[in-house]
């Protein structure tokens, strides 16, 4: 199996010299984030679970691990709040190493031979690229208040307001860049759910059309009137061969038509986010991945108090 080794540089001349290394660290498994404070390092590893090391550098010759923490999940990102509270940011997992969301953990490592997982905050079906690019996290101190871009798969893109304050992570609220009446999801249609149909228990399936309504990845099932819209930030197409089917199984009233939905819009996601006097200024793009500068963008001010939104600026 791989392992993962720290090893410790020095300047000699105008050379780099290798003075001491720690391995054996995460056998099998994949770094996900290294942070240095002082004479302490921090480790994550990840495959199935997520290995945190605290690592002992105060004798550069002699590095060595001090602790290890187990739990499900990975931070891709670490950022110390205090000299024994560290912040981890990544995604969290099931037992067999499957990604199931976004994560938040607060790590106490007052005792550095036994770290401690003691609050965590989870968004399920989320994700956030604070590892790829450290800059999009915000930690605003005086608040003990934590920004972190989320976006949560066909359901909400922005950032996530979360206050750290003695052991516990609570969200304040969120923020985000949508246009009012442009939210991704929102139809005169009705959206039908596994509520709708005559069972719920894919057991007693019998027709594509029942699969495709509980189908929980970008799609969406509508029932339409005649002139009634499909669905904003969807690509809807009415499916008349789906009808048969659709009255069958009770899911339609007077002259409804079945469309099929999919996401088609990329989220408002926010990459930047600062305090200035009393108000949070986020900049965001529409879009996938990394910004290059070149997408349109929108600049917004809400209260850092209460989040609500106080100007918003397309560039």
């Amino acid at each position: 199996d791989s392992e993962s080794q720290v090893r410790v540089l020095s300047t000699d001349g105008d050379v780099l010299v290798e003075v001491g290394s720690v391995g054996d660290i995460g056998r099998g498994e994949h770094v996900q984030s290294v942070r240095f404070v002082g004479d302490v390092g921090y480790v994550v590893t990840f495959r199935q679970i997520d290995p945190f090391y605290t690592i002992d550098l105060s004798d550069p010759t002699n590095p060595r691990i001090l602790g290890e923490l187990k739990i499900p999940g990975f931070s891709s990102y670490l950022h110390p709040i205090s000299d024994t509270l560290v912040l981890g940011v990544g995604s969290d997992a099931d037992p067999e190493g499957r990604v199931t969301g976004a994560k938040v953990s607060l790590f106490d490592v007052s005792d550095l031979t036994a770290p401690r997982e003691v609050a965590v905050w989870t968004a399920p079906d989320g994700w956030n690229d604070v590892g790829w690019d450290h800059r999009a996290f915000l930690w605003w101190a005086p608040e003990e208040m934590a920004v972190i871009p989320v976006t949560v798969w066909n359901e909400w893109s922005g950032a996530v307001v979360l206050r750290v304050t003695d052991g516990t992570i609570t969200e304040v609220g969120r923020v985000d860049h949508e246009i009012a009446g442009t939210e991704p999801g929102r139809t005169d249609c009705r959206e039908l759910t596994p509520a709708d149909l005559p069972s719920a228990s894919m057991e007693d399936f019998t027709s594509e059309l029942e699969y495709m309504i509980v189908d929980d990845y970008g799609t969406a099932v509508l029932a339409c009137q005649p002139g009634e819209a499909g669905m904003t930030g969807f690509e809807c197409y009415e499916e008349p061969f789906l009808r048969d089917e659709a009255e069958r199984l009770g899911l339609l009233r007077d002259d409804e038509a079945i469309s099929i939905c999919w996401l088609s819009d990329s989220p408002n996601v926010i990459v930047r986010s600062i305090v200035i006097d009393d108000e949070l200024w986020t900049l965001g793009f529409r879009g996938w991945g990394y910004f290059d500068g070149q997408a349109p963008a929108r600049l917004h001010v809400n209260d850092l108090q209460t989040l609500a939104r106080l100007a918003a600026l397309e560039l």
